[in-house]
């Protein structure tokens, strides 16, 4: 699967993009057998039996940057596994992230996935404003803006952001006064179009911390948060007095909206740097983004001495504005020394600009890029976002608004794309109707549901999430990442119901496109005594979902002769699928950018529609959970043996091999390896030489991905691929990894671990390269090199085997580099005879499954008498193993 350790990458998210897996990662694997008797080496078959579910790796860790990945052609499939890149994130341990280690993926995110929308249609699909909100919300609005509370907070709240020397903070309590004024007018407004239909109040959070995210060590702490208002109610009188939270434990179930509030006017974004829907009226959505003003506010009424005549002028699309009572000088000392305050604080005067001396006077080349003030500023949101979607099971969208003084403007993301509004100004004297659409804004947000909200709590006229709208007003303090433990889910399908009782997080992805795949352990009456494991994710609509590959594979292996294949697929017990409404947010926001036009068609984005997936399988293990080598490697060799027999037999390409993809269960004290997470599989069928199709194009971790794909030369994802994927998945494991023994087992659990850090891992940059087109390349060096193999002693045994494979590629690869030559010398010569072919699939017959397990069979030491489950030779298949 994927959303979860990829180095031990720092432990929870070390939850995972990409997705975690389809399966369980428990921390403690069924009892080790006893020592058996060493098998033959001679390859045999077993038939079938039981199975168990999924897990994690750890993987070296990296410090992270502003650096974007330049993925050539990333496709639909492809989307939202930029945290899978670098993380496969495990929660056994119940590890946390800090705050950092996510900035890499929330850039790449806002990279590739946002789109720059109007604020009429951010308001109308996301927030559901009517059509006709300013004739049926008039009398309340106009209610609002006579309103005396109303007023003088708003007026307070602008001579505050006009205030020389104003700190940030001084901003929120005059804000969350201003709109909670707002709110008891519309509360009390006898119109049913306007009354709330989730009543909330706005209260200053800052600097509390909110809890149970996956950015722990961070502590994270939003300005303004919204809660509904039964908690808000449970709240101490004097935090409800003073507007402000104090010792009251809240979590980020709580938060219904959140505020970012800023004091300078670079923190928002025009979108010129990000695809730009065309609204309604035909107009770019930039026309209607309210800029600062050139010259501040402060400086009209007070005479603020003028910006120093040396500060490179700012493009209009982003006139800079002095934070207020700033002097020309404190101007000049910024530009060369950043503030260092909240994300955004430092100066953006010269940010993303590279200049020329012109006649005496300094002169901005234009911008390439947004600022990196702006940067850090979605960071924050976007860090905010990934919180929201935190815990598991629980959300499927969220809106956070950042003010920038007194103008406004809307993030949302829900798995599929990440929508950056236009701009309003709210100021009483605004002419553009500003300040009544930010009423609107409001009132919207007390007329959403808690499904609209993005709580997944009442779908499809069902509880299935049954206490999800408890979280949002419980007063409770519960175990981080546990919040959903005890919780209910209710299921029904073509007439058969199904409770299920969750129980710990097993792993989880909260990303802000892409899958985000929860795995959690779970109980059910309907089977008495097994283990299993709900997974929920968000896979493209479109996709052949899991569950159709798994049911076709098990069909296939039970009515022929290769029954044993059931023991090395997972136990799928359940499955159902969650689409989401016209009507409902997510399908609003679907129906505003399928099809839509853009601005620039340079700048087009694909939505990919999302649907709620949850499937209830047996449980199995993670691979790291094992203590014995020859173990590992005949879960491996299994792992060879089902992709192939999918492939060949039932027309199955995995296409995403990493190491939380493959797992194990035990069957009378024997392992058998277990291939999970088909969510990103296509049918062989499908794979044609016409590229039309996204779901033929490339997929998969880049780390374990083949250098062709992630090369951008080879669109078609062939079989020697995923072979690829599997070499390094082994070359990984034996490089990075060593097996722990403890002395008492009854008190600590062995297994695979990291291996203590010196000088570094061998191919760690093939961890941190940010560039999909330079790990190509890294990884097409290793291939035609014969480097020697730094493996850790536990694995000693996998030198002849990582060899031997290596050698296949290695010649396999420089017969393709001679067959190209051969193919140019032909073109050339313009010789009419027949061209020279050359069989890519298997690289000149170099690399194929023969190949895998003809390596295989020779072992010797700790490996020998690997088991073949399926053995192609022409002698047939071998007896079962006894």
């Amino acid at each position: 699967m994927a959303l979860v350790d990829f180095h031990g990458l720092v432990s929870l998210y070390k939850l995972a993009r990409s997705n975690v897996g389809s399966t369980t990662n428990p921390s403690r694997p069924p009892p080790m057998p006893a020592p058996k008797p060493i098998r033959p080496p001679s390859p045999s078959v077993e038939g079938p039996q039981l199975r168990p579910t999924k897990s994690q790796f750890d993987t070296p860790k990296r410090q992270p940057d502003f650096v974007i990945h330049s993925a050539p052609n990333i496709t639909p499939i492809a989307k939202g596994t930029s945290i899978r890149q670098k993380q496969d994130v495990d929660t056994d341990d119940g590890g946390k992230y800090n705050s950092d280690d996510y900035k890499q993926f929330i850039i790449q995110d806002f990279e590739r996935h946002r789109v720059f929308v109007g604020m009429d249609d951010f308001m109308k699909q996301v927030l559901h404003v009517p059509d006709d909100w300013k004739t049926q919300w008039a009398e309340a609005i106009k209610e609002v803006k006579f309103n005396k509370d109303f007023k003088e907070y708003l007026l307070s709240y602008s001579e505050k952001c006009e205030t020389d020397g104003i700190r940030e903070d001084a901003l929120y309590g005059p804000m969350v006064k201003m709109i909670n004024s707002l709110l008891e007018v519309t509360c009390k407004s006898t119109v049913d179009a306007v009354k709330p239909k989730t009543p909330q109040r706005f209260i200053r959070n800052d600097p509390q911390k909110l809890y149970h995210g996956v950015l722990d060590k961070a502590n994270l702490s939003p300005d303004i948060i919204a809660l509904h208002e039964d908690r808000y109610n449970k709240l101490k009188s004097e935090e409800r007095e003073n507007g402000q939270l104090d010792t009251s434990f809240i979590t980020w179930a709580h938060p219904l909206q959140v505020l970012e509030v800023k004091h300078f006017d670079t923190a928002l974004v025009d979108g010129t740097y990000m695809p730009r829907l065309r609204m309604k009226e035909g107009c770019d959505p930039m026309s209607n983004h309210a800029e600062p003003p050139k010259i501040s506010r402060h400086q009209k009424k007070k005479g603020a001495p003028k910006e120093s005549a040396s500060a490179p002028p700012q493009p209009v699309s982003q006139a800079v504005k002095r934070p207020a009572g700033e002097s020309s000088e404190t101007s000049r000392k910024a530009q060369k020394k950043s503030q260092k305050s909240t994300p955004g604080g430092a100066s953006a005067a010269t940010e993303g600009k590279s200049h020329q001396v012109l006649s005496g006077r300094i002169v901005p080349d234009p911008r390439t890029g947004e600022t990196d003030r702006q940067k850090q500023v979605y960071v924050q949101i976007g860090k905010y976002l990934l919180e929201q979607f935190s815990i598991p099971a629980f959300r499927s969208h969220a809106t956070i608004g950042l003010i920038d003084r007194d103008r406004i403007q809307l993030y949302h993301a829900n798995h599929s794309v990440i929508l950056v509004s236009s701009a309003i100004n709210f100021t009483l004297d605004d002419e553009g109707g500003g300040l009544d659409k930010l009423i609107a804004i409001m009132i919207a947000f007390t007329r959403l549901s808690l499904c609209d909200n993005g709580i997944l709590h009442n779908l499809t006229g069902r509880k299935l999430f049954q206490d999800n709208q408890q979280l949002v007003t419980s007063n409770e303090k519960s175990k981080v990442l546990s919040v959903q433990k005890g919780k209910k889910l209710e299921l029904e399908k073509d007439g058969e119901s199904l409770t299920l009782t969750y129980g710990d997080v097993i792993s989880h992805e909260p990303s802000l496109v892409g899958r985000a795949t929860a795995v959690l352990h779970a109980t059910s009456p309907k089977w008495q005594g097994k283990d299993l494991v709900v997974k929920i994710s968000w896979p493209g609509a479109v996709r052949t979902s899991e569950s159709e590959f798994l049911k076709k594979a098990i069909e296939e292996a039970k009515r022929t002769p290769d029954q044993w294949a059931v023991n090395h697929l997972p136990g799928l017990l359940f499955d159902f699928d969650v689409d989401f409404d016209k009507d409902s947010t997510h399908g609003k926001v679907a129906s505003m950018l399928e099809g839509a036009e853009f601005v620039e068609k340079e700048k087009e984005y694909k939505y990919e529609r999302r649907v709620l997936r949850i499937l209830v399988q047996e449980r199995l293990y993670a691979l790291k959970t094992l203590t014995d080598v020859k173990e590992i490697a005949q879960v491996l060799l299994d792992i060879a043996c089902i992709h192939w027999w999918l492939r060949e037999k039932v027309g199955i390409l995995h296409r995403d091999l990493s190491l939380n993809n493959i797992m194990y269960r035990r069957i009378n004290g024997k392992v058998y390896g277990v291939l999970t997470d088909f969510d990103l599989s296509s049918w062989t069928a499908s794979l044609t030489g016409d590229y039309k199709s996204t779901s033929q194009q490339r997929t998969g971790t880049p780390p374990y991905m083949a250098y062709e794909l992630l090369k951008g030369t080879e669109n078609l994802h062939l079989y020697r691929h995923d072979v690829e994927s599997l070499f390094y998945i082994m070359l990984i494991l034996a490089s990075h990894h060593e097996i722990y023994i403890p002395q008492d087992t009854k008190k600590e659990a062995g297994g695979v671990r990291m291996r203590p850090y010196a000088e570094g891992l061998p191919y760690e940059q093939w961890f941190d390269q940010p560039l999909y087109k330079t790990l190509a390349s890294q990884k097409s060096d290793f291939l035609r090199g014969r480097e020697e193999l730094d493996l850790t002693p536990s694995f000693e045994d996998f030198r002849d085997w990582i060899k031997s494979i290596h050698r296949s590629f290695r010649r396999g690869v420089l017969a393709h580099d001679i067959h190209k030559s051969k193919l140019e010398d032909f073109e050339e010569s313009g010789d009419s005879g027949v061209a020279p072919t050359f069989d890519s699939e298997t690289l000149g017959g170099h690399v194929c499954y023969s190949m895998l397990i003809n390596s295989a069979r020779n072992l010797r030491g700790k490996l020998e008498g690997l088991i073949v489950r399926y053995d192609t030779t022409p002698a047939g298949v071998d007896a079962a193993d006894a």
